[in-house]
């Protein structure tokens, strides 16, 4: 991993509750995401380091998603990822 935005989302991953399989499958796959999507990401667990395993969760249902041509699953999990992001975006404008 290369870049300060991925040093810092190996360090929320690796400090976080996640196994180190799972810890070594979000870091892989943050390593496949182009800097310029990361600051949000960086921001959301600098703000709040315990969001990681719910990140993890989504990546995979994602994945599987996306694996399996799961159109309705799809949208499932965009829907929760949505839902999760507005009381994200909610609940930082009240601190």
């Amino acid at each position: 991993m290369s870049g300060e935005h991925r040093a810092k989302l190996e360090s929320h991953i690796t400090s976080s509750t996640l196994s180190g399989q799972e810890q070594r499958e979000f870091i892989d796959a943050i390593a496949k995401v182009d800097d310029a999507w990361l600051g949000p990401l960086v921001q959301l667990m600098d703000a709040y380091p315990e969001v990681v395993p719910s990140l993890f969760k989504n990546l995979k249902a994602k994945q599987a998603a996306a694996e399996h041509g799961d159109d309705a699953a799809w949208e499932k999990v965009m829907a929760d990822e949505e839902t999760w992001l507005e009381r994200f975006a909610a609940a930082t404008e009240e601190k």
